[in-house]
């Protein structure tokens, strides 16, 4: 088979000891150490010499997606992986909106809260979807994400639909798992305890900032703050997963604008100095536009890019875990449930959503995200978002389809593309600084040398 060097390289403008080159492959997200003498760079494209090399690292590099086969249309190769990958999922992803309400008052919420929860009468609609879907029997996990407002004020329907959900999925010889996005105010220890029995193993709990920076945010609605709360409650849980030997996934997410922005490393400190890490893993978000005016206070997309890489390097030096790495170490296939062949988003009045921003915001209350309803006769969808989105990416009406970055995002979320605002992720703005700030604080002398041809990074 004839090969070619693949369109999607990254290579460094940097030389390393005046011999080595780092490249990275944004189709496989696996960065290596090449002689420089086995490449060429022309108008910004990266040339593999071939035949310097010999057989086992040419099969090294086609493994690894460097080299492609000569006729390949890469753009289409890519974009069938992730259709394919959305129709062959094994996963069964659905999301339940259990609350139109929520305790807090976060000055940058898009939600319209009020104060409904979702009827178990839709249990046997929701219920009807989610078997259509398993009966498939290409299912192996039923997945369902407990969203709102906040879903804690309708902890005892996470129960009742839980406990039916873990027997469908045994009906179909599917695992099961729940998570849960959650304000973290009312997540006690009783009720952590009773989310673990019922499969809860992922938590996401939003802190943005110390104590004061926190509660002008977050406030509750009669004006008082959160943070003390938050915070006894996670320290509650810490000690009751270390005495138990439990291990959940908790995120702590930490959404960023100007208010904010150099309070990042005083909250993980606090975290740290309150014993929650390593249990807790930490990440930041950028503040975005919710159908409201909320991301005029934004960073720019460079000013976030860069403070997101100081965030993810003060984490590595301090050893606690980051939800992110410097850069993706594998393609994005998935993007959410718009691009998902199966994915859906039930919520309080029955509405069936393609987009997890949509529900509740009085913006996208059209049938644009809104595909369908659960007090309809059940009937499949036709989920036109989704088949054209990729054939814009094909097509080239978005710049995705010429972006060498294209497979490591998917293209962002396309709720942002089609209200005009590229969501390109934050790695792109300083990829070069990322490469090398994750290779001198990973590397060690003695792998950058000239005994082998490559080495992974």
């Amino acid at each position: 088979m004839k090969l070619k060097t693949s369109e999607y390289i990254y290579t460094s403008p940097i030389t390393i000891k005046d011999k080595f080159k780092l490249i990275y492959s944004t189709r496989s997200g696996q960065l290596l150490v090449i002689p420089k003498s086995y490449l060429s760079q022309k108008e910004n494209k990266t040339s593999i010499d071939m035949n310097k090399l010999s057989k086992e690292y040419l099969f090294g590099l086609k493994d690894k997606s460097f080299l492609v086969p000569e006729n390949e249309n890469e753009i289409e190769t890519v974009v069938e992986n992730a259709l394919q990958s959305a129709q062959d999922t094994e996963v069964l992803y659905k999301i339940i909106s259990l609350s139109a309400n929520c305790q807090l008052a976060c000055k940058y919420c898009g939600q319209s809260n009020y104060n409904k929860n979702i009827s178990e009468n839709f249990y046997s609609s929701i219920e009807e979807r989610i078997v259509n879907n398993l009966k498939t029997n290409q299912f192996k996990q039923l997945k369902i994400g407990w969203f709102g407002g906040e879903p804690l004020l309708a902890i005892n329907t996470i129960k009742n639909f839980s406990e039916k959900f873990i027997v469908l999925a045994e009906k179909f010889n599917c695992s099961y798992e729940g998570m849960i996005t959650t304000n973290g105010y009312s997540l006690s220890l009783e009720n952590f305890k009773l989310l673990r029995k019922y499969k809860v193993n992922v938590f996401e709990v939003t802190i943005d900032g110390p104590k004061t920076t926190h509660d002008k945010r977050r406030n509750l609605k009669n004006g008082s703050g959160s943070f003390d709360k938050i915070i006894s409650n996670l320290k509650s849980i810490h000690q009751y997963c270390i005495e138990n030997k439990e291990n959940p996934t908790i995120n702590i997410r930490c959404n960023i604008d100007k208010e904010n922005q150099n309070d990042i490393e005083e909250l993980i400190t606090y975290l740290h100095d309150n014993k929650l890490f390593p249990l807790i893993r930490f990440y930041i978000a950028p503040i975005i536009d919710w159908g409201n005016d909320a991301s005029k206070n934004s960073l720019s997309k460079k000013e976030f890019s860069q403070l997101h890489m100081n965030t993810i390097k003060h984490l590595k030096e301090n050893d606690i875990k980051s939800v992110f790495p410097f850069f993706p170490t594998a393609p994005k296939l998935s993007l959410c449930t718009l691009t998902s062949e199966y994915g859906e988003l039930f919520d309080v009045e029955g509405n069936i959503y393609k987009c997890t921003e949509t529900s509740y915001v009085d913006a996208y209350q059209d049938k644009l995200f809104n595909i369908g309803s659960l007090k309809e006769p059940f009937k499949k969808y036709d989920h036109n978002l989704r088949k054209d989105w990729y054939a814009k990416i094909l097509n080239g009406e978005l710049k995705c389809s010429t972006c060498k970055f294209y497979p490591l995002c998917g293209g962002g979320c396309p709720k942002s593309w089609m209200e005009g605002e590229p969501p390109c992720p934050s790695f792109v703005y300083n990829f070069e600084e990322r490469l090398l700030t994750y290779f001198y604080m990973t590397r060690t002398d003695n792998q950058v040398s000239n005994k082998k041809q490559y080495y992974e990074a």
